[in-house]
């Protein structure tokens, strides 16, 4: 196995394999988050920053909007939009995460907390050992062995 950045092997555990369009991933954590555009499975562009204590939101949507500008210009188009928003990392933050973009993006509604399951098994058929909560926090592992086998 070769080396393979994080926000790919995130993108390789959330987004169903030969899904076509542009998605964002949002990879939140206490001390940080990343944000990342992904097109047809691929990540085109990523963005880390650090979060200092305090509003964790409000940091995240100085972050969150700078990279949908970016995102908007260079990347993403009116005719192929971003069409979702997966949210994983450390529970409180990436429910506070999803929390801050349904409250100030009116324009994108399909937002919600990730499934790190979806190119692993059927979550509708088989109950995983580790909770819906815990599970947020392995989008990096899983993808990582998910790129070891695709």
């Amino acid at each position: 196995m070769g080396c393979a950045h994080e926000s790919q092997t995130i993108a390789n555990a959330l987004i169903p394999k030969k899904s076509k369009g542009t998605s964002c991933l949002v990879h939140a954590r206490g001390n940080r988050v990343g944000i990342y555009l992904v097109k047809d499975g691929v990540v085109h562009f990523a963005t880390i920053r650090s979060v200092a204590e305090g509003d964790y939101q409000k940091q995240f949507l100085d972050e969150y909007d700078k990279f949908l500008e970016y995102a908007l210009k260079y990347s993403a188009t009116k005719e192929e939009p971003i069409k979702n928003v997966l949210v994983c990392g450390e529970f409180e933050y990436a429910k506070e995460s999803v929390e801050a973009i349904m409250g100030s993006h009116d324009s994108i509604r399909n937002v919600k907390l990730s499934n790190v399951w979806t190119n692993i098994l059927k979550i509708e058929k088989e109950t995983p050992c580790i909770g819906f909560e815990d599970s947020l926090a392995l989008a990096g592992p899983i993808g990582a062995a998910l790129s070891d086998v695709t």
